[in-house]
């Protein structure tokens, strides 16, 4: 009993005196850290480090962060890294040591590493206005990788300045996977206002006329065959005409696609569409130019 009593006295002996010898030398480590002496910047903060851990102070110190930008002024990218990563871990790390990662890990296509680099900023300084410069980048990654939920809990933080077309591109592609369609048809509003010739727009909008279309087809004709009567045709007709002008729109949409993009999906389109309208020529027109790959 004794000897526990002891060893806890001394621990908290220990841990006090570490704190008692740590203030000054801190003091000296920012100095010589503002005369540019980083290389004993480092070595006082590694000695910081060293008494921290031996008190167990990980949890609070800031060492790791100072340590990491001492290496990086040096030019040691590996050491800074490893102290910038500790920094994280013990959540003390500062909005330069998060910016700092974000870009290393960009650069060195670590998609995984740049995701939590992001996540961590976010999650610890929600207000900075590098957090704010910095969600398009998080959201681009979020649909890059398919975490749809994810890219659409983080677009309210994307701020409108940010709201290039390619980024909103991106986020009709998140509710196009979220099947979130009348959404979809806003968005599509919004990048034909910002580029008439918006392909993902005229997509989407090509395929939703092209399904409204077929849709009204398959059920006007699947109504008459099961009641063949005069007023069953008469309705058949009607139908059909709706249909028809779905198809129009479509047709109009996905011809100007193919004229820009040769792509043998709009080409396939177009030879169905053609197909419904009873003109087997253009139908087999365009059938014939779907390339095989």
């Amino acid at each position: 009993m004794r000897n526990t009593v002891f060893f806890f006295i001394l621990l908290f002996l220990t841990s006090c005196a570490a704190l008692h010898k740590t203030p000054s030398k801190e003091v000296a480590a920012e100095s010589a850290t503002s005369t540019g002496m980083h290389e004993k910047a480092l070595a006082l903060w590694e000695q910081i480090i060293a008494e921290h851990e031996q008190a167990g102070l990980q949890n609070t110190s800031i060492a790791y962060d100072k340590a990491g930008h001492s290496a990086l002024a040096i030019g040691d990218t590996l050491k800074s890294e490893n102290y910038f990563k500790l920094s994280m871990y013990y959540q003390t790390a500062s909005v330069a040591t998060y910016s700092f990662l974000i870009d290393y890990y960009q650069k060195t296509n670590n998609l995984s590493r740049e995701v939590m680099a992001l996540e961590g900023l976010l999650s610890h300084y929600p207000q900075s206005q590098v957090t704010a410069k910095v969600m398009p980048q998080l959201f681009q990654l979020y649909t890059q990788t398919q975490q749809w939920e994810s890219a659409e809990k983080i677009w309210p933080l994307v701020k409108n300045e940010y709201h290039s077309e390619n980024l909103v591109n991106s986020w009709l592609n998140v509710n196009k996977a979220l099947d979130n369609k009348d959404l979809c048809d806003d968005i599509a509003s919004q990048l034909l206002a910002l580029n008439p010739k918006n392909r993902v727009a005229l997509e989407w909008n090509a395929k939703k006329y092209y399904d409204k279309g077929e849709q009204r087809f398959q059920m006007e004709m699947e109504a008459y065959e099961k009641n063949k009567t005069r007023s069953q045709y008469a309705s058949l007709l009607k139908g059909l005409e709706v249909s028809t002008d779905h198809f129009q729109q479509a047709l109009k949409l996905f011809e100007m696609l193919h004229k820009t993009h040769q792509d043998n999906s709009y080409a396939l389109y177009i030879s169905n569409i053609y197909a419904r309208f009873g003109d087997e020529k253009n139908s087999m027109h365009y059938r014939s130019m779907i390339k095989n790959d």
